[in-house]
């Protein structure tokens, strides 16, 4: 992997500036009018594993401790469906050209950006049945 996303503090510096302050996981939430065809998107499409389905959130693992949430828009939802998403998606793999494959020969898949270079990573972007981007990339060696 080419790229650390770790700031450039000293890992005693955080550690105690984060003192008793632990995150255990994440997740980003992706609202919609209708979560069936994100939920078709996220677990047959991509294939992600399902690991809550309470009918109008439903979270799919994207790491060891990351999630996406997908919520059904209505009452208990946080939020409204916006006719436009400025959140993107963005999965790290070092797996990328399998990644490309799996996903250029499905059908139902809609490419926003091709496979390619682009400064430090190798990507691609597709969109999803809410409009999100979810983008796969894979960090380039830092030129020496």
């Amino acid at each position: 992997m080419g790229q650390s996303l770790n700031s450039e503090s000293s890992e005693e510096d955080r550690s105690s500036a984060l003192a008793g302050f632990a995150i255990d996981s994440q997740i980003t939430m992706f609202y919609y009018t209708d979560i069936g065809p994100a939920t078709k998107f996220y677990g047959d499409i991509i294939g992600l594993e399902k690991t809550l389905d309470w009918s109008w959130v439903i979270f799919f693992q994207t790491g060891p401790s990351s999630f996406i949430g997908l919520v059904k828009e209505g009452e208990g939802a946080f939020h409204r469906v916006q006719p436009h998403n400025a959140v993107m998606l963005s999965l790290v793999t070092n797996d990328l050209d399998l990644w490309y494959a799996r996903l250029k020969g499905k059908d139902d898949v809609t490419f926003l950006k091709p496979l390619g270079n682009s400064g430090p990573i190798r990507s691609f972007m597709v969109e999803d049945p809410g409009g999100y981007t979810v983008e796969f990339f894979q960090w380039l060696p830092s030129p020496e």
